[in-house]
């Protein structure tokens, strides 16, 4: 069940709630095309966002796992540059 999780369950159907280069696995938005996403996130990374700044995301690529808690609602830029300094910081 953890692999499916972390699957495409659409296959080519449009997920315009996530964005390009995203898809829906069971439960959380998944990377499968990094370079459409305009993310540093890689290939497989999955996550879910919460609509007062609660945030993660797992990029097995990378060995990295994330979480974010913040109050501001809506979206944010915060998201977006904590994930930037990340992984312009990671080796």
């Amino acid at each position: 069940m953890a692999r499916a999780m972390r699957e495409n369950q659409l296959g080519e159907a449009a997920a315009p709630f996530l964005g390009p280069g995203a898809q829906f696995g069971f439960g959380v938005g998944i990377i499968v095309d990094p370079a459409a996403s305009k993310s540093p996130k890689g290939r497989g990374s999955f996550g879910w966002s919460g609509i007062y700044g609660s945030d993660f995301w797992v990029d097995p690529q990378a060995r990295m796992s994330v979480v974010i808690f913040t109050n501001v609602a809506g979206v944010s830029a915060l998201g977006m540059d904590l994930q930037n300094a990340i992984y312009a910081a990671s080796p």
